[in-house]
């Protein structure tokens, strides 16, 4: 049965890299390193469940890291689509007639930092979701004692001598929208990096199931 299911993955073509996804990529890499989670960057898109993007800010010097896991995905209940702006029973109204195929994949979190030039220990923190194609922040922090690589390794989380950083939501409206247009102008996370968050979470997602299959196989056999 788990060879059958393995079969079926990559009879359907679900190994393969959509050529959407892979064109994206290109797009990206123009501005980031890419490094998927084996650690090698060598830009196949194809290997470990978590994948990381870096850049250095030309102005500032600063480093900018992206980091997501592909079944990092965000559970949308009824108030937070109200809180978005969305009507449940309009988006009933307007997908009735719509195939289940064509529904949205869920918003999936990823972790952004900002790590001050020659500081390693301060960084803003920014963790997000990428939702229809858009960068949303669910909240923002910073670190004095804890790295970078302890946020990304963590999924955003910081150690509970951190302060956790305020209720986002509660923040000056003018100063939440300044945050997003922070992160798009200055740090280059766009739209085009919360879509290639979602296209990638999704194939890396269909590989890591096939790895799954194959390993279970392993096991059994």
């Amino acid at each position: 049965m788990l060879a059958r299911e393995e079969n079926e993955e990559i009879d359907t073509g679900n190994t393969e890299m959509p050529q959407d996804l892979s064109d994206l990529r290109t797009t990206i890499e123009a501005s980031w390193k890419i490094v998927d989670g084996d650690g090698n960057g060598n830009g196949d898109g194809d290997s470990g469940a978590s994948t990381k993007l870096f850049k250095i800010d030309s102005n500032s010097n600063n480093k900018i890291q992206v980091s997501f896991h592909c079944q990092d995905f965000l559970e949308v209940d009824v108030d937070v689509d109200e809180e978005l702006g969305y009507d449940e029973d309009e988006e009933d109204d307007a997908n009735e007639d719509e195939d289940e195929e064509d529904e949205p994949s869920p918003p999936v979190r990823f972790t952004v930092t900002v790590t001050k030039a020659g500081n390693s220990n301060a960084s803003l923190n920014f963790a997000c979701f990428s939702e229809y194609g858009a960068v949303r922040i669910e909240g923002v922090s910073t670190t004095t004692s804890s790295t970078a690589e302890y946020v990304h390794d963590h999924q955003g989380q910081l150690p509970k001598i951190e302060y956790q950083g305020p209720d986002f939501t509660e923040l000056a409206e003018d100063l939440q929208e300044a945050m997003v247009v922070y992160l798009d102008e200055e740090c280059g996370v766009n739209s085009d990096v919360a879509a290639f968050v979602a296209m990638a979470s999704d194939f890396k997602e269909e590989l890591s199931y096939v790895d799954f299959l194959k390993q279970a196989q392993s096991i059994v056999s």
